[in-house]
């Protein structure tokens, strides 16, 4: 509700009543999503239109009125381009990594930026875009904190550069998870098709696709699916062939076992 969300505001700004007008401002302008409500407060903050002290004189409802980005999106945008180019470039990696960042993949990933990872990624918690979920005898995992801070970061890059990122993720993924190969098998696959890979993306979803016709035949059918596509426009070659044979094994299998 709008009162939920003005007592929610006045915490974020620190009780100040000289900035109940900025509090309306953020209200009217966020519309029940106490999310936007935060990210606006932030933006408001690392812009430095608010001031620090009560009465600072620099917080006029114009001024606000004119700081505040109109959607969401817009106001992550702004938040990110204040960055930092080495948090900005690992927020970037990030966003392409996927929801769930594992120190070790980050860490391959971003090679050129070892000196200063840790820094930056204390930096981006503190800044409340990312936050660390856990820490696990396989290292230390990140998250977004909110799926459209992954969703912003991501979609500002270069699709080339992006392309570039996912075939080092794939890359850094397969490394990270060579004990367990199958289970990530379809993630692996994602991150080639994704990097422009198609016959890479292929072996991984078929991989994916045998891992789980034991104990899921729709799912398992799916990935099948998915690798032929992948192969569609491909050439013919003595390895591409054996894998198309193989994908053409695996629906009669399934079939067979379902009897269709």
């Amino acid at each position: 509700t709008a009162e939920d969300t003005q007592a929610l505001v006045i915490e974020l700004l620190g009780q100040r009543n000289d900035l109940n007008d900025v509090s309306f401002l953020i209200v009217e302008r966020c519309a029940g999503n106490p999310f936007f409500a935060e990210e606006l407060v932030h933006s408001l903050k690392e812009s430095g239109v608010l001031s620090e002290q009560p009465g600072g004189g620099n917080t006029s409802a114009e001024m606000i009125a004119r700081a505040l980005p109109p959607t969401v999106q817009a106001v992550i945008a702004e938040r990110i381009d204040r960055l930092l180019a080495n948090q900005k470039a690992l927020l970037h990696i990030c966003a392409v990594i996927g929801k769930e960042i594992p120190l070790p993949v980050l860490q391959q990933v971003a090679v050129y930026l070892a000196s200063q990872l840790e820094s930056g990624l204390d930096s981006l918690c503190e800044a409340e875009l990312l936050e660390l979920l856990r820490e696990i005898a396989s290292g230390r995992r990140f998250a977004f904190r909110h799926p459209l801070i992954q969703e912003v970061a991501y979609s500002s890059q270069l699709k080339a550069r992006r392309a570039e990122l996912h075939a080092a993720v794939a890359v850094a993924i397969e490394a990270h998870y060579r004990s367990q190969p199958d289970e990530f098998a379809a993630l692996i696959a994602y991150h080639y098709e994704a990097a422009g890979q198609p016959v890479n993306a292929a072996q991984y979803e078929a991989r994916a696709a045998q891992w789980l016709g034991a104990t899921n035949t729709t799912q398992a059918m799916k990935h099948w699916r998915k690798a032929r596509a992948l192969l569609s426009t491909q050439p013919r070659s003595p390895e591409i062939d054996r894998l198309r044979v193989r994908i053409g094994g695996g629906f009669v299998y399934l079939g067979w076992r379902e009897g269709l």
